[in-house]
């Protein structure tokens, strides 16, 4: 039997379904015997339309009365009846947001049924095959409304802030406390608040897709220590753990602080019990090596994050060396974030600031990876912003002085893509600039990007670059291609390849040709390990 959320409300006059915003790589089916074609914002869905997502990909749709449904990666959902908004999820997860009394809607799953009034809901159907982890059972988390969930072995009544499961035997399990919906999967960003009206090329750098590499902190900093940057992007608060003995992780010994302990009072999972309020969530730990002719890094980066309400905290711990002196144990993240509804406001270490997303930060305004201070984050449509006081980061060419300044910039769908300017002032100096442009110049293909500006010093500056989506769902490869100017600074071709391997594995090729510099080479990886109960 099918899995249906119903919600309840009044008659809505029949209207067609469309396609409103398309990350990577979607295909729709118009109509039950339509062909397969590439989608597009503004698709139309009749009744029994079908889309699916790939590999990273997103979409959303929206029905005549302002509905939505927002569909994961690796998601397969046929449009039953866009009149009632009857949507079945054959398989992946969905966000739904459903406009009170303006109609009845629907989502269909696996093992149930789910009926809501007015809502917002997550919904998680059965995986793809080969998907991993694989999930057979479905489940409901309602924020908003109410919903009863139900099989033919039994049913539930959900409130504001439960969930429940359906396994695909039995009835469903009693109702558990949902996570905040400002931070409902259990993460800073769940993956719906990204999805975007009017933008399709989140795949390229200065957008979503890009930014779990930009904020993985051990695939960036192999990155930027493959082509001698090294920890110049580091911020520091003047935190320094002390290394003590050298701890085992599994079977191969490392070098890791045993500080990295003080995360496992934080890393240990919260009983979803009704009326809870506060959450310590899995802890994640990431292994990262990289080697480049006689030089080489390597590093253990370990954080826990915790939700209470409208708050997210996160802390970060690093050990990294470079093989040849002790190694460097340091804080990365320690910061604490308040939602609102269009409004983040982040206090501490952190590294959140979306922006170009460059193989190196030698054409960038701001390449920082880490930095402290205060940014106060806008979440508007179209138009997004931000300003932070941001203390203690380092630049590409102050290396090894701190730096501290303002930093602002704003951005908004173009043309499919993303258009951004950026604003610094760094301490002692004047006011620098810059504009960033990505287009998808061969739509679901070849994605490119810009930036251009004088940075503080008065130094002109430019990257410029292509990313070519389509390898990713071919190979599960994210390909970066480009040039980085600035002023008085040789100018540098880098090319960059990251390689999702499966198990949490991430390998990382790269190449770089700085003018009048012989040709470098590095080789990398990364080991993520998610979701950990010391």
């Amino acid at each position: 039997m099918g899995v249906v959320a119903t919600v309840l409300a009044q008659p809505l006059q029949a209207e067609q379904a469309k396609i409103s915003a398309r990350v990577l790589s979607v295909t729709h089916r118009a109509g039950s015997s339509g062909d397969w074609q590439k989608s597009a914002v503004g698709s139309r869905l009749p009744a029994g339309s079908r889309v699916r997502t790939g590999k990273r990909s997103a979409c959303e749709i929206q029905f005549g009365d302002g509905s939505r449904v927002r569909m994961g990666a690796r998601s397969d959902c046929v449009i039953v009846d866009p009149e009632s908004k009857r949507v079945k999820v054959v398989a992946g997860e969905v966000f739904v947001q459903i406009v009170s009394g303006r109609g009845g809607a629907s989502v269909e799953g696996g093992t149930s049924t789910a009926a809501v009034r007015g809502t917002w809901l997550w919904f998680r159907g059965p995986t793809e095959p080969g998907d991993e982890p694989a999930r057979t059972e479905d489940e409901v988390y309602v924020w908003f409304g109410e919903a009863e969930f139900e099989s033919p072995e039994g049913r539930v009544t959900l409130g504001p802030g439960q969930g429940a499961t359906m396994p695909q035997m039995g009835g469903p399990t009693a109702p558990v406390a949902a996570l905040p919906p400002e931070f409902g999967s259990g993460r800073l960003f769940p993956w719906w608040i990204r999805v975007r009206p009017g933008v399709v090329v989140q795949s390229t750098p200065g957008t979503s897709v890009a930014e779990d590499f930009k904020n993985n902190e051990s695939a960036t900093r192999t990155a930027s220590s493959a082509f001698g940057l090294g920890d110049m992007n580091r911020g520091d608060v003047g935190v320094v753990v002390q290394s003590a003995a050298p701890l085992s992780l599994g079977a191969s010994p490392f070098p890791v602080s045993t500080s990295i302990l003080a995360l496992a009072p934080l890393s240990q999972v919260a009983p979803r019990e009704l009326g809870k309020e506060f959450y310590a969530l899995p802890g994640q730990v990431d292994v990262a090596a990289f080697a480049m002719g006689d030089q080489g890094f390597g590093g253990i980066w370990g954080r826990a994050s915790a939700i209470s309400g409208q708050y997210y905290g996160e802390l970060g711990l690093q050990v990294s060396t470079d093989f040849k002196s002790d190694p460097d144990t340091f804080v990365s993240d320690l910061f604490i974030v308040n939602r609102q509804e269009k409004f983040d406001v982040t206090l501490g270490r952190q590294r959140y600031l979306l922006g170009p997303v460059n193989n190196s930060p030698l054409g960038s305004l701001f390449g920082a990876i880490h930095f402290d201070g205060a940014a106060v984050n806008y979440h508007g449509q179209p138009l997004s912003a931000y300003g932070a006081w941001v203390e203690d980061f380092r630049t590409p060419t102050q290396s090894p002085l701190h730096s501290s300044g303002w930093l602002a910039r704003a951005y908004a769908p173009v043309l499919g893509g993303q258009l951004g300017v950026t604003a610094l002032r760094e301490r002692h100096e004047d006011w620098g600039w810059s504009a960033d442009l990505v287009l998808p110049l061969l739509p679901g293909y070849m994605d490119t990007y810009v930036e251009a500006g004088v940075d503080p010093q008065g130094r002109k500056l430019a990257t410029f670059g292509a990313y070519f989506p389509s390898l990713y769902q071919l190979a599960n490869m994210d390909l970066y291609v480009e040039l980085a100017q600035r002023e008085h600074f040789p100018s540098a071709w880098t090319a960059l390849a990251y390689v999702d391997a499966g198990q949490g594995w991430t390998g990382l090729g790269g190449v770089r040709k700085a003018q009048g510099e012989d040709w470098e080479f590095a080789i990398g990886a990364t080991k993520h390990f998610g979701n950990l109960s010391f």
